[in-house]
């Protein structure tokens, strides 16, 4: 029997949220998906490297950063910044303790690739975050006295964070949806929590713009290289 008529007896029908391509050529479909991750990691490694080369001297990065962050701090109100603490929290605190619940139900059900894959991405990104911060020791806006804060500005991470620990969360929960809607507007949801979690960073005067940008590009690097690695191992597994 030949090599793909065996792997077709093996593969389970197309499911009405999966492509018939993707039925028919599993491998081919994984690893497309793999060298677009990589292709977008490569892409924002290449804007955290920019804007890393920028903080030295008085470029138009650091004038910009100088001058959103007066602005924010003329027109910030303590309305707007509980707001903004709230939403911060729901960035860091509140997004740890989910991923943790998470961990535990896939550790319940035995799912411990999905359970590995998720430690991984978070410890991971937050050891990552803190040897860049070393790395570049940045100085926080002047405002920042008024939160208390620790650590280097660059890169941010609030923003690092939600975007590996809300992306990662979307992508697993994505996966269960059977409808195609659905998993759009998860994708967005995620989308606009991480949005809004890095504006409260520079609302709140604890991080520059380009901090949160920064941020941003280096959780998309940890992140789409962990999801890459992830399904390079189903696509050995499929290939078996």
């Amino acid at each position: 029997m030949p090599f793909q008529t065996r792997m077709l007896h093996r593969i389970p029908g197309p499911r009405p949220w999966t492509s018939r391509f993707a039925w028919l050529h599993p491998k081919v479909y994984l690893i497309i998906h793999i060298i677009l991750g990589l292709l977008v990691s490569a892409s924002c490694a290449w804007l955290f490297y920019r804007l890393a080369d920028a903080l030295d001297g008085n470029g138009r990065m650091v004038r910009l950063d100088h001058r959103v962050a007066h602005w924010v701090d003329l027109h910030n109100t303590q309305f707007g910044e509980r707001i903004a603490l709230a939403i911060s929290f729901v960035g860091h605190q509140f997004l740890w303790g989910l991923i943790a619940v998470v961990v535990v139900a896939y550790l319940i059900r035995r799912e411990w690739p999905r359970a590995f894959l998720l430690v991984v991405v978070a410890v991971g990104g937050a050891v990552l975050n803190s040897q860049m911060k070393v790395r570049f020791h940045r100085g926080r806006p002047i405002f920042a006295a008024a939160f208390s804060t620790d650590g280097s500005s660059f890169p941010s991470g609030h923003a690092m964070g939600a975007f590996i620990g809300y992306g990662i969360l979307a992508y697993l929960i994505a996966a269960h949806v059977h409808h195609a809607r659905s998993r759009v507007a998860i994708y967005w949801s995620a989308a606009l929590i991480i949005l809004l979690v890095g504006l409260t960073r520079v609302y709140l005067d604890v991080h520059f713009l380009s901090d949160v940008v920064a941020g941003f590009a280096a959780g998309a690097v940890w992140l789409f290289v962990c999801i890459s690695a992830f399904r390079f191992a189903h696509l050995n597994r499929v290939g078996e």
